[in-house]
Order: C-alpha cells, then structure tokens, then sequence
C-alpha cells in the first residue's frame, strides 16, 4: 500500500513540474534545458568520454553489489588514462581460471538460447 502512495506522490509532482514548465516562455525553456549540459558527453572513466544526453549520478559500490540483480561487469577495460587511436592494442592477460568460468558461462548462455521456448501438445 505504501508503494502506491509514494507513486501517486511522484506521478503528482512530475504532473506539477509540467504544468510550471508550460507557464515558461521557450527561450525560458531552453535556457533551462541549456543549463543541465545534455550536450556534454557523460564520462565512464578517465579518458572515456562516454555518451551525450545524460546526467552522471554516482553510487556507492556497495549499494549497486548488494542489489540482488546485480551481475559483474564483463567488459574488460584496458586504459587508465587517455584513450587514443595511437595506443596499443592491448594483450589478454585474462587468468586461466577466469577464462574457463567465462568459457562456462557463455557454454550455458548458448543452451539457453537454443533450448526452444515453447511446448508441443497433442490432441
């Protein structure tokens, strides 16, 4: 129950916002919308700039690994600092044990994907 009242609670303030923002002139507007830097690219890290179009919000690491939907990340990411066309291609130096619970994972994704969905009746 309590659920559905803070949703309520959210769906009126979003229902506030808009009626204000309807009330400003479009230069008003899009000062505003200037304002919170959309056109800024959105860093993941030191020398990656990452996309345009969002505001970068920080979480504690353990807030986001305690959360039960949490996977980890597989991407392997190999600059520190700036990134450059010019930089090396980097080598694996992916441990052996790690390679095999990858190997595993990506063994059980493919059964996954090729186990049909769907069940056959007969009449």
């Amino acid at each position: 129950m309590a659920d559905h009242k803070v949703g309520f609670a959210l769906k009126h303030r979003a229902a506030i916002c808009v009626d204000m923002e309807s009330m400003m002139s479009i230069n008003a507007r899009r000062r505003q919308f200037l304002q919170l830097n959309f056109h800024h690219p959105v860093p993941f890290g030191t020398g990656d700039d990452g996309p345009c179009g969002g505001i970068q919000v920080y979480e504690g690491a353990q807030r986001v690994r305690g959360d039960s939907r949490y996977r980890p990340d597989r991407i392997v990411r190999f600059t520190e600092f700036e990134a450059s066309p010019r930089d090396p291609w980097p080598e694996h130096n992916i441990h052996a044990e790690k390679r095999e619970e990858l190997e595993e994972e990506e063994a059980q994704a493919t059964k996954e994907v090729e186990r049909p969905n769907f069940k056959i009746y007969s009449r």
